[in-house]
């Protein structure tokens, strides 16, 4: 059973902190002999880094970290300058630690982690632990630097007080004090400089976590002197020791928390090892400098990507709780991108200003000079247009198509001015929501503003007209009620993708379910409308060509939740190989139609940008014409030549040779062996797609592990289709060498 689950009990020596500190279990000085005290103190400072790794794997805090009776009864160490700076160091770091996984919402997998038991994690002086880490290591860099002056006969310029009595062991313990004193306060740094807002400070922390590194590789090297200079009885297996001497620490005690807080495992748990502790901490310091690495895109393709290739180093809970916290901060992308605005360039739509509040309801002011008034007809109204004729570079924004009550009177006003040349004044008085004629006239407004920002080049006036499309996206009555809905998705999904495989997986299941309910939404709403606007041309209507983008972008991301569900079954090896031929045809549908999307998409976008200085006729001619496909369409396409290739060979061996044999079978279709061979497809692709991604190191292995899974594959179908059906002796099997979705075949001869 998982110690962290476990309810045996074990006896403990002592009832209470104080009697453990009665009986002498966490004395202060360690000892009178300064040479036994200073290497009590690295051991204490060693196991307290063990204990640390350990709470991180998700074990109680209580029994690890706070299992320090020095932490628990700081005031007694306030003689000992080091020691009491270094537990105060611990103490801020845990709270930072506790913080940050608590706003990010990833311990729900590890539950445990976050509670604090009601332990001191905070107290008074904690905020000058910095400042008093600093005067111990000035005061031990000097002591270093009189000791490298003496065995080179120089003149020493500071009196300075040697650590212990043995001056051959000074300048060796000086290194490794002073290597353990700098992690911590680098690490405390880097966890700091993390959590400023708009990750303002990454650039800062990747210059704390390069210390950190530097620093842990001398706390590794000192490991060999402390070793060969122990204080009396190591702990005999290597593979046991929590510090690097070997030595038992004192000042610990894992029992007493069992009975002071309720919640605690009775049980003591394992500490991990010295070893696997530097191990830990150094994957910790890689998983967050490739954190600090993000290329802070508001590109949402770009981070989803980097997502699920830094899952791929198995990230621990803290890293991936940096990783949330720094991805959404106060409901935007990275603290500073509207969702919504995220969502407007992955679909497509028209860009707007960054402070244009999309999801609320409001009238705007035109470029502070007048306001749009929603009245009813009014003088006042004339006047106000006659003035703005007079006002060149102006566009009068307005609130586009409101649903109101019958026979209510609204005004529409929509103008253009350049250069005190009229473009267009549609001053629509007198509008009734039930008058399909007068509708007509509002959606044919859009459209030609539309193709004149698409066709004049308007700079002043062109951001303002965006605006226009992106205000009559936040009314129309087609995503107004689900475009609320998808910035949540896309908060939870970016939430969830940094949670652990297992929990991730798990989570997926659930909200693909939301996301296929939110595009079957789109789908009706969408049709609802084409048929109450049956008069209007789709292509002249602005909001339906808009809400055709949102559902094309939705459904895209729901396929790509599905891809991703599948594939996480593999790295959490859910599959037996009878299911082998069921996933890999689930894959393969789903790798078309999220193909199928991606080409939409990428016409929709390159749609407008052929539409100027040309006719309408002309240009469905000229999207049929090209054929051409996107880089990140071909390496969909190897992918789905990879699956469908692979969902034939396991069926065919079903059929022929009787194996992956499942309890109900998949399909009824007799495949055979001698079909087409989709393998050599994939590799001729990948051929085609070395050119395209050639400055990209992270794409380049990827057609590197496409090419070799299908020459794999490509060599196991022949040799199975030269043998027969008739070859009992051939065995097949299935490895993931190259990649771990996508398996290749290992053919032997029995």
């Amino acid at each position: 059973m998982d110690p962290k689950m476990d309810s045996g009990i074990e006896n403990c020596a002592y009832h209470s902190v104080e009697e453990a500190i009665e009986n002498g279990v966490a004395p202060v000085p360690f000892s009178f002999d300064r040479t036994v005290d200073v290497q009590c103190t690295i051991d204490v400072m060693d196991h307290l880094l063990a204990c640390e790794a350990t709470w991180h794997k998700g074990n109680s805090l209580a029994q690890t970290v706070f299992s320090c009776i020095y932490l628990l009864r700081l005031e007694r160490t306030s003689s000992h300058a080091l020691l009491n700076s270094y537990c105060r160091i611990i103490r801020a770091t845990c709270s930072a630690v506790i913080s940050i996984v608590s706003d990010a919402r990833t311990h729900e997998e590890e539950d445990i982690f976050t509670m604090a038991y009601g332990l001191p994690l905070k107290g008074e002086g904690d905020e000058k632990c910095l400042s008093m880490l600093n005067a111990v290591e000035e005061t031990i860099s000097r002591q270093l630097r009189a000791c490298k002056a003496q065995s080179s006969k120089k003149r020493v310029s500071e009196d300075t007080e040697p650590l212990q009595t043995n001056p051959n062991l000074e300048e060796g313990y000086c290194k490794a004090l002073l290597s353990r004193i700098r992690f911590r306060k680098h690490f405390y740094h880097v966890l700091m400089c993390m959590r400023k807002p708009h990750g303002r400070g990454l650039e800062l922390a990747r210059k704390h976590i390069a210390s950190c590194q530097s620093e842990l590789a001398c706390i590794l090297k000192s490991s060999e002197f402390l070793a060969s200079n122990v204080r009396g009885g190591s702990q005999n297996d290597i593979e046991e020791r929590t510090t690097a001497s070997g030595c038992r620490s004192i000042g610990f005690d894992a029992s007493l928390n069992s009975k002071l807080s309720a919640p605690t495992p009775p049980r003591a748990i394992k500490i991990v090892s010295w070893n696997k502790a530097i191990e830990y901490f150094e994957k910790l310091l890689n998983d967050l400098d490739i954190i600090c690495s993000f290329s802070m895109d508001p590109l949402l393709e770009n981070i989803l990507c980097s997502v699920v290739q830094f899952q791929k180093c198995k990230p621990d809970l803290v890293a991936r709780a940096h990783l949330q916290v720094l991805l959404v901060q106060d409901g935007k992308l990275y603290g500073r991108d509207l969702i919504f605005d995220v969502i407007s360039k992955a679909a497509a739509l028209p860009e707007i200003t960054k402070n244009h509040e999309t999801q609320k309801n409001e009238f705007l002011v035109p470029l502070g000079q007048i306001h749009v008034v929603r009245s009813s007809s009014s003088p006042h109204l004339e006047v106000q247009l006659r003035n703005l004729l007079h006002l060149p570079h102006l566009i009068v924004r307005y609130q586009q198509f409101c649903r109101v009550k019958p026979n209510t009177m609204i005004t529409w006003t929509l103008m253009l001015v350049e250069s005190n040349e009229l473009l267009l004044v549609q001053n629509l008085g007198r509008l009734l929501e039930s008058d399909l004629d007068e509708m007509s006239t509002v959606y044919g407004t859009l459209a030609t503003v539309e193709n004149m920002v698409e066709v004049r080049e308007f700079d002043s006036n062109k951001q303002c007209a965006l605006e226009l499309l992106a205000i009559s996206l936040q009314n129309s009555t087609v995503n107004q009620k689900s475009l609320g809905q998808i910035n949540w998705l896309l908060i939870n999904l970016l939430k969830i993708l940094c949670t652990n495989l297992a929990w991730q997986r798990r989570k997926l299941g659930k909200i693909l379910q939301d996301w296929a309910v939110t595009s079957v939404q789109l789908t009706m709403a969408l049709n609802r409308e084409l048929e109450e606007n049956s008069n209007v041309y789709v292509d002249e209507n602005v909001c339906m060509k808009l809400s055709k983008h949102l559902l094309i972008w939705a459904e895209e991301q729901t396929y790509w939740i599905a891809y991703r569900f599948l594939t996480l079954g593999f790295d959490l090896e859910l599959y037996s190989p009878s299911e082998y031929c069921m996933v890999y045809w689930f894959i393969y549908c789903i790798l078309v139609k999220l193909s199928e999307k991606a080409q939409l998409k990428m016409v929709a976008s390159t749609d407008a940008v052929k539409r100027k200085g040309k006719k309408k006729k002309d240009i469905s001619k000229d999207v049929l014409n090209d054929q051409k496909l996107s880089p990140a369409v071909l390496l969909l396409q190897c992918y789905i030549c990879l699956s469908e290739g692979l969902t034939m060979m396991l069926a065919a061996l079903r059929n022929e040779h009787d194996a992956f044999q499942m309890p109900i079978a998949f399909n009824t279709e007799e495949e055979t062996l001698v079909k087409y061979n989709y393998f050599r497809d994939a590799q001729r692709i990948v051929k085609e797609l070395r050119s395209s991604f050639s400055s990209d190191p992270d794409r380049l292995d990827e057609l590197r592990q496409i090419e070799q899974i299908a020459e794999h594959n490509r060599v196991a179908l022949n040799v199975i289709c030269q043998a027969g059906a008739s070859d009992t002796s051939l065995k097949v099997s299935f490895e993931f060498t190259h990649s771990p979705c996508f398996a290749i075949a290992v053919v032997k001869r029995s």
